[in-house]
């Protein structure tokens, strides 16, 4: 059979806190679900007293007696994305990026097919929005726009 939840509360005279005054913190130490659990209640200033924490205490571990008692989640932490550049973005970036190791003529070379070819179809695209689909219809244009030139000859 398991052993009974047990606990107790803890008092902490705090050194100064963010206004520079002092005063006691109430806390709770117990086990629950084999592991030691610490819950920080609140300081004497916002109403917390040692009976009150007692109190606290025995609700708690009649909650963990019941399995119903589950640990505070932390916050969750969200990372918003960055916006997502444009292609014409994205590419100068890399461009420039790989200058450094990359000879004038290979340079010339990028920099006439993203401005001659790539850029005018996929400026403001959203490189999340170049797919399969996109390239199929870019390839298209650039069929047809051969065949405009041919058939101007």
């Amino acid at each position: 059979m398991a052993r009974a939840p047990t606990g107790q509360v803890l008092e902490r005279e705090s050194k100064s806190g963010k206004d520079g005054r002092r005063g006691k913190t109430f806390a709770l130490r117990f086990r629950a679900y084999g592991t030691r659990q610490f819950v920080t209640l609140g300081t004497a200033e916002e109403g917390w007293t040692h009976s009150k924490a007692e109190e606290e205490l025995a609700n708690v571990l009649a909650d963990v007696r019941r399995g119903i008692w589950r640990s505070a989640e932390p916050a969750p932490h969200v990372v918003l994305p960055a916006a997502e550049p444009t292609f014409h973005e994205f590419a100068s970036a890399w461009l420039e990026g790989r200058r450094p190791e990359l000879r004038p003529r290979t340079i010339e070379a990028l920099e006439w097919a993203l401005s001659g070819h790539l850029l005018p179809f996929f400026r403001s695209h959203r490189p999340s929005q170049i797919t399969v689909a996109e390239v199929d219809r870019y390839r298209t244009a650039k069929v047809r726009e051969s065949a405009d030139l041919r058939s101007r000859r």
